[in-house]
């Protein structure tokens, strides 16, 4: 009978401190992008802070569903807050339903446009027609969206929110 094979300690002491130095390198990198992320994120807030109301509304209404195009989730996390911040003068569940309500048309833009790519794999067509078909209802969802939140405090009087 053979001996089991023993492993050369210093060999394998060598590969833990690659896949350490290597785990370490991640990790830095890790927190050099959140901290990328989380400047960009305060810069935006300091920014939609700023804007005038008029302007406000404006940006909310382009910004949220362009961005939206590209991520929806990303979208809702680094500019739903940011712009939730923006109208804390009014009624904050109004405010959170019509931006998420805006957010949400950012999934039919292009390039990413989820629902309409889904969609169109599931009915074996081409995604833009679906796109063009989808493109009105998304835009008088987004004016809806930023009328509620013109008029967040009236709508939340009426609803008793």
């Amino acid at each position: 009978m053979s001996e089991p094979h023993r492993p050369d300690p210093l060999a394998a002491a060598a590969r833990v401190k690659d896949l350490a130095r290597d785990l370490a390198g991640d990790l830095a990198e890790g927190y050099r992008r959140s901290s990328r992320y989380v400047r960009l994120r305060g810069a935006i807030v300091v920014g939609s802070l700023a804007i005038p109301s008029a302007f406000l509304f404006a940006s909310i209404a382009v910004i949220l569903p362009l961005f939206g195009g590209i991520s929806v989730y990303g979208g809702a996390s680094v500019l739903g807050v940011p712009f939730a911040l923006a109208l804390l003068g009014r009624n904050q569940v109004i405010v959170l339903s019509a931006l998420s309500l805006i957010g949400a048309m950012g999934s039919y833009i292009p390039p990413v446009a989820f629902t309409p790519v889904v969609t169109a794999g599931l009915i074996g067509e081409q995604y833009l027609p679906i796109v063009r078909r989808c493109l009105g209802p998304a835009i008088a969802a987004v004016i809806l969206g930023t009328l509620v939140l013109i008029y967040a405090n009236p709508i939340a009087r009426l609803f008793g929110v």
